[in-house]
């Protein structure tokens, strides 16, 4: 079983019951091989269930399941039932004042490097979903500014995003769907900002 395996516009994760037997099998095997290397990916559970939005858990489970692959454990998740998915709808979690728009504009103190290394990893194997139609014009390259909270991310300029264009705010809430992806896809950090750079071209080199 694979990654690819578990991707469909209607399944998000499996239930939380179901994704909490799958956690403990994943750690029983973990321990017996001598807990090497990080344990399985914490599932998202329980109170954390009603205040995690879709995307973060469609990231999390798919992390849960490249972890079983890649130490040859994926014959340990088995085929769930349709009952046993949750649809995307299913698992869009409450909107709370955690997840609105202000809660990217809370003070917070700087980053780690690591941290910032990590979010960005994250971000990258999320990109698909989070640029959705851009995201083959598009490469989130860097954090940057003082607490790392502004996203470089480098363009083709000869696409228009939906919002309008890369340098100027035309129509406001394709930019803040697609800034609340970004910063479902790298919680616990999160950015204010995003700064679009011309990509370059072999015409630059």
């Amino acid at each position: 079983m694979t990654p690819d395996s578990f991707r469909d516009a209607e399944r998000a994760c499996p239930q939380p019951h179901i994704w909490s037997e799958v956690y403990k099998v994943l750690h029983d095997a973990w321990k017996s091989g001598g807990c090497v290397g990080e344990p399985p990916p914490t599932p998202i559970i329980l109170s954390g269930w009603w205040y995690t939005p879709a995307l973060a858990k469609i990231i999390a489970w798919e992390a849960t399941v490249r972890w079983a692959a890649e130490r040859s454990l994926s014959h340990l998740i088995p085929e769930f039932t349709h009952d046993e998915w949750a649809s995307v709808s299913d698992a869009a979690g409450v909107d709370t004042p955690e997840y609105s728009e202000y809660r990217y504009h809370d003070p917070s103190p700087r980053p780690s490097k690591e941290l910032l290394a990590t979010s960005l990893e994250q971000l990258k194997r999320a990109w698909p979903l989070v640029a959705e139609a851009f995201a083959g014009s598009t490469t989130p390259t860097a954090f940057t500014g003082r607490k790392g909270r502004r996203l470089l991310v480098d363009a083709d300029f000869t696409i228009k995003p939906p919002w309008g264009s890369w340098t100027e705010l035309v129509v406001r809430k394709p930019f803040t769907d697609f800034r609340r992806r970004v910063n479902e896809a790298i919680s616990p950090h999160s950015v204010d900002h995003v700064d679009f750079r011309r990509r370059k071209t072999e015409d630059d080199m």
